[in-house]
């Protein structure tokens, strides 16, 4: 290990913690110190070869909390992502959240991103876009110029998002899906696969088609379909 690198702590052991893992891997300025997985059951084990260390209930008087500088919530759902980001701040106020970003990323100098959030290969953030905290920006996503993402917000990938748009809080845009320019999205929406938007979406709802209809109303916290 490079003395020189950072400890961090990984949240999550599943899907979107593997790409994140190797992107870390890729960039080479932290080192993984373990893995945090909600099972306290499953201390021990690895996961791309990292161990998990503890448990989200172990993070008070973890034995190994003095020796990171920070860690990353590599959970995909949007706002279990929220949920365990709450959790370590009410434990550990100053906890610090890592940005990941793959090295493939295409981010305008103008451009900025929250603290906690991941962009994975082939992103693109154009000119004055604004990513908020905790975003999850998937393969080949992208955002064009003055777009906001509010915190938790996610883009699966292929998805495109037009100029001067706006993503609510936890909002999901599902593979593929295309948003035009200066289009509304509500917080704890989902924007099904496949999509073409129109128009703006309205909050807590699930949206799908071309053009993208509303078809029923979601609460924080459901499945998004």
């Amino acid at each position: 290990m490079n003395d020189e690198l950072k400890n961090i702590v990984v949240f999550g052991t599943g899907n979107t913690a593997r790409v994140v893992i190797e992107i870390i891997e890729v960039k080479g300025k932290y080192n993984i110190l373990g893995l945090i997985d909600a099972t306290k059951g499953r201390i021990g084990e690895r996961v791309k070869g990292y161990k998990i260390i503890g448990s989200d209930a172990d993070l008070l008087n973890a034995p190994w909390s003095g020796d990171v500088v920070g860690g990353i919530i590599a959970v995909g759902d949007n706002f279990l992502r929220k949920v365990i980001a709450d959790k370590i701040i009410e434990l550990l106020p100053n906890f610090v959240f890592v940005s990941i970003v793959h090295p493939s990323t295409v981010i305008s100098q103008t451009a900025s991103i929250g603290d906690g959030s991941m962009i994975m290969a082939g992103g693109i953030i154009n000119n004055n876009g604004r990513i908020g905290r905790h975003c999850l920006l998937n393969t080949n996503s992208s955002i064009d110029h003055d777009s906001i993402m509010e915190n938790y917000s996610s883009l699966a990938p292929g998805v495109v998002i037009g100029g001067c748009s706006h993503l609510g809080e936890c909002s999901s845009i599902s593979l593929g899906a295309k948003v035009i320019n200066d289009v509304t999205i509500g917080e704890h929406t989902v924007v099904g696969a496949g999509s073409t938007v129109l128009n703006d979406i309205p909050p807590y709802t699930i949206s799908y088609g071309t053009p993208c209809k509303t078809i029923k109303k979601r609460r924080q916290g459901d499945k998004y379909y």
